[in-house]
């Protein structure tokens, strides 16, 4: 029997934070994900998703 993954909110610093470390401090996705402790495919479709809208940073 397999489990279901329990979907958490991400709140607003924490994207800020994402960014920040992704763009600013130029960490990996995998380095993000250890510090924050989030999943690596959650920070690559927010990093994706902040590209595609056009904006850049720092907003």
């Amino acid at each position: 029997m397999t489990r279901k993954k329990k979907m958490v909110r991400t709140d607003m610093q924490t994207y800020l934070d994402i960014f920040r470390l992704k763009f600013e401090a130029r960490l990996s996705d995998r380095q993000i994900s250890q510090a924050l402790n989030i999943g690596r495919a959650t920070i690559s479709d927010l990093v994706i998703r902040f590209n595609n809208l056009g904006l850049s940073w720092p907003l």
